[in-house]
């Protein structure tokens, strides 16, 4: 499978949407990030009409009311690296994503 996009996904409660779109700008400004696709809000359930079908995501937002997120990052060419990503990119987006969520709250 290849995958070309970089997606960010928050929690299906729209008051969050404020701190979704800020951590995203922030962490895709950064020089791993190559965003494909900007923040979106999750759906409420996996399964529209069958009660306790969850991701963790929409579990943790539902049962506690904590914001997560759920990522999605290429694993083709990135654009802003020239190349395909490799064990030090990831692991350089990992403390970029800190500093970024960080920032925004």
């Amino acid at each position: 499978m290849r995958r070309t996009n970089i997606w960010w996904v928050g929690p299906p409660d729209a008051r969050w949407t404020f701190l979704e779109k800020r951590a995203w700008n922030n962490w895709s400004s950064c020089s791993t990030v190559a965003a494909t696709v900007g923040a979106q809000l999750m759906a409420a359930t996996t399964t529209e009409g069958k009660q306790g079908r969850m991701n963790v995501v929409q579990g943790l937002s539902h049962d506690r009311g904590i914001p997560a997120f759920e990522i999605e990052m290429m694993i083709a060419k990135n654009p802003k690296l020239g190349r395909r990503p490799n064990v030090h990119d990831r692991l350089l987006a990992g403390e970029e994503l800190v500093r970024a969520l960080w920032k925004s709250i």
